[in-house]
């Protein structure tokens, strides 16, 4: 697991951490065959908060709101009905409160972190704007941090990535899985 907080007014690190770790202790004034081994086994090597990529799930329901917004998809007077799921084509797609949220607002679908409203209106803003709006932010490229080894393959998924990369063309369904920062996309918790 990995964790890190931002200030989110200047984006300065408060805290990072990536578990399994281990101490640095251990590694002077050499490092012996066995602590190696144990670090190697219990995969401590890899900085899960910089180098570990991972869809950010929920997190990218506020990339998704922005992109909405931004495109007039979404309005302040946006709502959705959440049963608990959503049907794209012949499949559904759960919301994680099984038996839903009922009638849902842009402000209460942040704070339930409802999937039905973010799966209409990711629908209704489309795979262009949430990709463009994912880049804007810059998920698609490292930091820049003064730490070394940060991860440089971000995933912000498009159709053009999805042709090129799996040879077949963009569905609603992966907008859907999108919207909700799952499917394709990959980025550090970072």
């Amino acid at each position: 697991g990995a964790l890190v907080a931002l200030d989110v007014k200047t984006g300065e690190i408060l805290a990072m951490v990536s578990k399994p770790d281990y101490d640095l202790n251990d590694l002077t004034p050499y490092i012996s065959h066995d602590v190696f081994r144990r670090i190697e086994d219990e995969g401590a090597w890899l900085n899960r908060a910089t180098q570990g990529l991972y869809p950010p799930g929920s997190l990218f329901k506020i990339i998704t709101a922005i992109a909405g917004l931004r495109v007039g998809a979404i309005t302040a007077e946006s709502t959705a009905i959440c049963t608990g799921s959503f049907k794209v084509g012949k499949r559904r797609f759960p919301c994680h409160n099984r038996i839903g949220h009922g009638e849902v607002d842009l402000r209460d679908a942040i704070r339930v972190s409802c999937n039905v409203f973010f799966y209409t209106y990711g629908l209704k803003t489309g795979i262009d704007n949430l990709s463009a709006e994912a880049r804007r932010f810059g998920l698609d490229r490292q930091t820049g941090i003064e730490i070394p080894s940060e991860a440089s393959a971000m995933l912000v998924p498009s159709r053009a990535w999805k042709e090129e990369n799996r040879n077949m063309p963009w569905f609603p369904g992966d907008t859907a899985n999108t919207a909700i920062g799952q499917g394709f996309v990959r980025v550090t918790p970072l």
